[in-house]
């Protein structure tokens, strides 16, 4: 070894090409021990919102099933797109 040290410019928040998928700032990511999913930047908001419907409608039932009242956490809302 030479002892110089290598230099590279780095971009930071640009879209990279990662095995084939466009990866763009913004885009979701999830990995584990199986492999990566890249969830596109339109997707995040829409996905995370069916996940919490999900929950919301869960847990509603389950008050209902106890009889309990029914609070804010549990109000169904309408799809925002």
């Amino acid at each position: 070894m030479s002892g110089r040290r290598s230099r590279r410019r780095a971009a930071v928040n640009q879209p990279i090409n990662c095995g084939g998928v466009l990866v763009r700032p913004g885009d979701g990511i999830i990995a584990d021990d199986d492999g990566i999913v890249v969830i596109p930047q339109e997707e995040v908001a829409r996905r995370a919102w069916l996940v919490q419907d999900k929950d919301r409608r869960m847990r509603r039932a389950f008050y209902e099933r106890l009889g309990m009242p029914l609070d804010k956490t549990v109000e169904l809302e309408e799809h925002p797109w």
